[in-house]
């Protein structure tokens, strides 16, 4: 019969040993009859990408606001630029770059449904959230030196700042 499948199990090490037979009668083999939640019918491509973007564009763009008045103070106006200062604004750098990477992200399918996403913006979408990953990773981390650097500034004592240096190096 046209459509049938025959499945073997094996229940030995040897195959000499005894098999057990299991067929199953299959009319037609369809992914789509197999999947009901595939349809068949036209795929919605709508997208919340203008609002990923409009709320990762304010918080970016008040980060770089608030990096550049600190920035500003430190170094006019107090004239005191420190690690953290410099380890703040790479992070802050890194916060511009996820920004560019949620963009091309949402040229090619973030905030689409996962089956509206054609094969080649999946490929594309998974290389910019393959950078995204990195540099996000690398932000957190620069952040977290800025602010063991800045505490470092305010260490009591020497016990604390040892422990600090400890906190860096680890």
């Amino acid at each position: 019969m046209q459509g049938d499948l025959l499945l073997v199990l094996s229940t030995g090490s040897d195959r000499q040993s005894s098999t057990s037979l299991l067929e199953i009668e299959l009319d037609k083999l369809s992914i789509f009859e197999m999947d009901p939640t595939v349809s068949t019918g036209p795929v919605d491509r709508s997208t919340n990408a203008p609002s990923i973007l409009a709320v990762n564009g304010v918080f970016c763009g008040a980060a770089v606001l608030v990096m550049a008045a600190r920035f500003y103070v430190r170094a006019v106006m107090l004239k005191t630029l420190g690690t953290d200062d410099w380890l703040i604004l790479a992070a802050t750098l890194c916060g511009v770059g996820v920004f560019t990477c949620f963009v091309g992200e949402t040229h090619n399918g973030k905030g689409m449904h996962m089956k509206s996403i054609r094969p080649d913006e999946s490929i594309r979408l998974s290389h910019w959230t393959y950078f995204h990953s990195i540099i996000v990773t690398v932000g957190i981390s620069l952040v977290k030196l800025s602010v063991a650097f800045f505490l470092l500034r305010l260490a009591p004592g020497k016990a604390h700042k040892i422990f600090l240096y400890c906190v860096i190096g680890k």
